[in-house]
């Protein structure tokens, strides 16, 4: 009797852990490389034009949107890596699980610590990377961004505000 116990007790600990790693393994990571998220997505699809004004591609910086069962995730290159990822599902709350998972796996060795600056959490982490979720129409999202990312578009925002302070010309 205890021989079959230990082998059931084997067998589903093996499922669990498999199960475990199926799972985190389906999401994208900061970090990753191009063709390590097409590995896990495909290929890219293309940002519809009315969206692609949120982003400001140059020649280290890209965009790349990705599908994977009901979900999108736009993926933000510097260079070679992922140093940001939105995922969105329209009409679909991110459940608490999902969340943690997501901020799980891209932790990069560090500690998630969540913050209420307004309705919506945040988390942050000692790296000065920043999570939270965000509404944009219909659409609800995630967004993962390493500190890399929050300063480029922190520097974005100052330029644009800077143009549109220039009164040269009136």
């Amino acid at each position: 009797m205890f021989l079959c116990n230990s082998f059931a007790i084997r067998v589903i600990t093996i499922c669990f852990l498999l199960f475990c790693v199926a799972v985190s393994s389906s999401w994208a990571r900061l970090g990753e490389t191009k063709e390590q998220i097409e590995g896990r997505y495909g290929h890219s699809s293309v940002i519809p034009p009315y969206e692609q004004r949120m982003f400001h591609d140059s020649a280290d910086w890209h965009h790349l949107r990705y599908s994977k069962d009901k979900y999108n995730i736009d993926v933000t290159f510097h260079g070679e890596v992922s140093v940001s990822e939105s995922y969105s599902s329209p009409n679909d709350d991110f459940a608490p699980e999902q969340i943690q998972q997501l901020l799980s796996i891209n932790s990069q060795g560090h500690q998630w610590k969540q913050t209420i600056f307004s309705s919506q959490p945040e988390w942050d982490r000692d790296d000065g990377a920043l999570a939270r979720e965000f509404i944009m129409g219909a659409t609800k999202s995630f967004l993962i961004q390493t500190k890399e990312d929050v300063d480029h578009w922190s520097e974005v925002r100052a330029a644009e505000k800077k143009k549109s302070d220039n009164m040269d010309g009136f």
